[in-house]
């Protein structure tokens, strides 16, 4: 199944990401899109592990023009634990 028209990637997140797919990415993008036909569908912060199991925050963006969606991945940060010690 290829959901997407065109799944462009960087080199760095297509060697970091590898096992990352465009199945997985879209099913992300669709999580939080609105039925909109037209501007803004909506944003998210998701995390993404990377091949090593490191996990990353991504931003993503995706915007409707009419026939076309377009989706725009960022890398925000690692995604860092945090633990509270008392």
């Amino acid at each position: 199944m290829k959901p997407c028209k065109h799944f462009i990637q960087s080199r760095a997140f297509a060697q970091q990401f590898s096992r990352t797919s465009e199945i997985d990415l879209y099913e992300i993008v669709i999580g939080y899109c609105s039925a909109n036909r037209g501007g803004p569908l909506g944003s998210c912060n998701a995390v993404l592990t990377d091949d090593n199991g490191d996990e990353h925050v991504f931003y993503f963006e995706t915007f409707s023009f009419h026939h076309n969606v377009l989706t725009l991945g960022l890398h925000m940060k690692p995604n860092s634990i945090q633990v509270l010690i008392r």
